[in-house]
């Protein structure tokens, strides 16, 4: 009785944790940024929910989150976006968004 129980408790906590994995993952990518809102803040959002993420399991490299990033920017920052693509640190593509939003 006890090791069935056990067996069902730990499955169920491998789903628990998957889903929570998932959700993490869903909120970094469902993270818009909008015109008018502070551009760092977005950022700090953003890793945060990076961080989140990973820390429940999710893989995000560091190339991925900057692809996730730069697809939460509005479409006026496409010209700027576009040259950023090949960047492949998040301090980088960072440091170029920045001086565009300042």
């Amino acid at each position: 009785m006890a090791a069935e129980a056990w067996i069902m408790l730990t499955k169920n906590y491998g789903v628990f944790l998957e889903i929570a994995a998932m959700n993490a993952k869903k909120r970094l990518h469902t993270t818009d940024f909008i015109v008018g809102m502070d551009f760092l803040k977005h950022v700090e959002d953003m890793q945060e929910k990076w961080k989140s993420a990973t820390e429940k399991g999710t893989t995000v490299d560091d190339k991925t989150f900057c692809t996730i990033l730069m697809s939460s920017l509005p479409e006026s920052w496409n010209a700027v976006v576009a040259g950023l693509h090949l960047m492949e640190e998040t301090k980088d593509v960072v440091m170029a968004l920045t001086v565009h939003w300042d």
